[in-house]
């Protein structure tokens, strides 16, 4: 970026300094959910989604950081998607807020009562940033 300055007495001067916008940073989701793995959850029963944003160093602590939460259903055998996303702040029982003591965001996903079938919950944030977390209903 360069910028220019002009005075009154017809003084100009100008000066340039790069610089890189990187992505945001999400860490998370935290225990208990297993981002390594398949998770294997009871149907119907809460799942903490807890994480946190960086830009940098500096961690986000407002809910406009989070673009959207989203659960979609997926193939337990070929991992193929089934049916669209939904959002899950529209589902019954979805809270998020940011705990200022834990230092996280902090969520409550309320599984579907479905039995035998995978979802996946994936975190977007305002930039683009995203992650997912697999999970197996029991």
């Amino acid at each position: 970026m360069t910028g220019l300055a002009l005075d009154v007495a017809g003084n100009s001067a100008s000066a340039s300094i790069s610089y890189n916008v990187g992505p945001w940073t999400i860490v998370g989701f935290d225990k208990p959910v297993d981002m390594g793995s398949m998770n294997s959850q009871k149907g119907g029963a809460p799942v903490p989604l807890k994480f946190e944003v960086f830009v940098g160093s500096v961690e986000l602590t407002t809910l406009d950081a989070i673009a959207s939460i989203e659960q979609q259903r997926f193939s337990c055998d070929t991992s193929a998607p089934m049916g669209t996303p939904t959002a899950i702040p529209a589902a019954p029982g979805f809270t998020l807020r940011y705990d200022a003591g834990a230092g996280q965001f902090v969520g409550k996903w309320d599984s579907p009562k479905l039995p035998g079938t995978c979802w996946l919950v994936n975190l977007r944030t305002a930039d683009g940033s995203s992650i997912s977390a697999a999970f197996k209903l029991k």
